[in-house]
């Protein structure tokens, strides 16, 4: 369940009124979490979900450790209240996977050479026909061109270096070249998110290809 707005604040000023910071409080947390695995029973270990879990927990309290120190330093308590939220609404992403819209650049990074692409429909974009044309980013060598299905496309693409460039081309319906598409609307990236930051006064989810993306840049939260 998502924190209420009243409850992430208190968080803020409980974290705040013990006078802890947020080294103080990930040495304590990290000497906790290795005692429960040096005590764990070995026919019975901690499952990766409650790691996960755990470890988000310990993100959670320096981010809020940052926003009370945000409100000591003038920062308005109303902007403090929103980051508090959004926070806690972001910590509970933590492991899903979900579907971000692609940056309007085109460049992305893949997990392990990995990445699964959702693209529109030819007709929501405004084409008969449309193409996705991935490049390595770096060299700039074309790797592979797809065309998208009326119905829209998944694509699961493997074996691909580190970071690319992805751009949709757009056919009228005689197959006549009409342009390129808008790369963030009409395509989305899946990734599964590894962690949740505060910079520059706002909340960005991490992914496990190391990308960085807003709250408002998802399209999907997969179940």
């Amino acid at each position: 369940m998502v924190q209420s707005v009243a409850g992430a604040t208190n968080s803020v000023r409980s974290v705040k009124s013990e006078g802890n910071s947020a080294a103080d409080l990930s040495d304590r947390f990290t000497k906790m979490l290795v005692a429960q695995l040096k005590n764990q029973d070995p026919l019975s270990p901690m499952d990766n979900a409650a790691m996960t879990a755990q470890l988000t927990q310990l993100s959670s309290l320096q981010e809020l450790t940052r926003i009370g120190n945000l409100i000591e330093s003038g920062f308005s308590s109303a902007n403090a209240n929103g980051l508090s939220a959004e926070l806690s609404s972001a910590s509970n992403l933590v492991g899903k996977n979900t579907i971000f819209s692609a940056p309007e650049s085109g460049l992305l990074a893949t997990s392990e050479g990995s990445i699964s692409l959702s693209v529109a429909t030819p007709q929501s974009m405004g084409v008969a026909q449309a193409e996705l044309s991935v490049t390595n980013a770096t060299t700039g060598e074309l790797l592979s061109v797809y065309k998208v299905g009326s119905q829209g496309e998944v694509f699961n693409l493997e074996g691909l270096p580190a970071n690319v460039k992805v751009a949709l081309t757009g056919y009228g319906s005689s197959g006549e070249p009409m342009g390129a598409l808008n790369v963030a609307q009409g395509v989305g990236v899946q990734e599964s998110i590894a962690s949740v930051l505060l910079k520059d006064g706002a909340v960005w989810l991490k992914t496990n290809a190391g990308s960085l993306y807003s709250m408002q840049e998802i399209q999907e939260i997969k179940m």
